[in-house]
């Protein structure tokens, strides 16, 4: 079974594409890995996604960089050869594919108009 769940925040605001009638975006979440025990900062990878479709659309129609967002979908790969001077390097490109988002955070306005943030699970804008 190849299924990815990741959790964490936009690095960059989402550009839609378009090649032919696909509509199509690339975006990099930084997704903070659990600290150790020896380690005095937790460490950050960095997945870079690809989506389609409505899904591409929406995700920059209602993310922007710093924003929270969970994403569902599977890790594709592929060998790439790259030769640099004299030297070839061979490695494994990988990058994951989004089926579905998820709303981390809603933004609530403050008393001077302005919006702010939340993660708070109170926070969602409807009954569970």
């Amino acid at each position: 079974m190849n299924k990815l769940i990741i959790l964490g925040r936009l690095v960059r605001d989402t550009e839609v594409k378009e090649k032919g009638e696909t509509k199509y975006g690339f975006i990099t979440v930084a997704v903070d890995r659990p600290k150790t025990k020896k380690e005095q900062e937790a460490k950050t990878d960095f997945i870079d996604c690809v989506a389609f479709g409505n899904t591409i659309e929406n995700i920059s129609k209602y993310f922007h960089k710093g924003d929270r967002i969970a994403l569902v979908g599977f890790l594709s790969s592929k060998n790439v050869e790259k030769e640099i001077g004299k030297e070839k390097f061979k490695y494994t490109e990988h990058i994951m594919m989004i089926e579905q988002f998820f709303f981390c955070e809603s933004v609530k306005k403050n008393d001077s108009g302005s919006t702010t943030s939340t993660s708070s699970d109170d926070s969602l804008p409807f009954d569970l």
